[in-house]
């Protein structure tokens, strides 16, 4: 009782501020408004099946997809990176905020249990060194550590290593980025994922070459049954179908 007076007296004093639109609100929701809370996870209806970016008729493939067939069997997302997610996104990675990370995070967990199933272990795609040291924490870690114990299976950061740390490629074009991803990761999986079903993690995707790297790896040089992805939001680059 005590406790939920001073949670609204503090809230009467200092009003929660929206993750996803940055103004206040009074809700039970711990941060989002009303509004955010309902976009957060929203996707188009009409989307590529493998990387869910949207196209103009349904169950149809992207262009991307349909051009170069991706080496995950498909990746789940919670949203897109624009909106209240982009944003409440970027408060995680690049202002710290661990527990809205951990919200996004079991969101994201939820919807990867109940649109994929089987999954043997998970792999997170390790980050930047310098920009890890940076910030204290590696994003995509963190999001894989919480999807592993939502599945409860192994988290493995010993399968995928990073070879080199590169340039940042948030503004880089697809073809800019198969050139600097190629390399940059090394597969020390062996024999320990042969046969598995392994769930690949990120924070973000943009144009899906790094989840390739990654689950092309565990498939060819690991000898994976099969990958599929996960981030906490994709950007939309293409909406064109073949």
């Amino acid at each position: 009782m005590l406790s939920r007076l001073a949670t609204t007296f503090t809230d009467l004093l200092y009003p929660p501020v929206c993750a996803g639109c940055s103004r206040c609100y009074d809700d039970d929701d711990r941060y989002f408004c009303p509004r955010c809370s309902v976009m957060l996870g929203w996707r188009d209806p009409v989307r590529c099946p493998l990387c869910e970016q949207p196209t103009t008729h349904r169950r149809q493939f992207c262009v991307g997809c349909q051009t170069r067939w991706p080496k995950a069997a498909r990746i789940v997302t919670l949203g897109y990176y624009a909106g209240p997610l982009g944003h409440a996104v970027r408060v995680f990675k690049y202002g710290g905020i661990r527990s809205l990370g951990e919200y996004l995070e079991e969101r994201l967990a939820r919807r990867v249990v109940a649109e994929v199933g089987g999954i043997d272990r998970v792999v997170a795609v390790p980050g930047g060194r310098a920009r890890a040291r940076r910030r204290g924490f590696d994003p995509a870690v963190v999001v894989a550590g919480t999807v592993a114990r939502w599945l409860a299976v192994p988290l493995d950061l010993g399968s995928i290593e990073r070879a080199r740390d590169g340039a940042a490629l948030a503004t880089r074009t697809r073809l800019d980025r198969e050139v600097q991803v190629r390399g940059r990761f090394a597969s020390r999986c062996d024999a320990t994922v042969a046969g598995e079903r392994v769930l690949v993690v990120d924070d973000v995707c943009t144009t899906g070459v790094t989840l390739d790297e990654v689950a092309g790896l565990l498939l060819d040089v690991g000898g994976a049954r099969s990958v599929v992805g996960a981030v906490l939001a994709r950007t939309v680059v293409d909406v064109q179908v073949v």
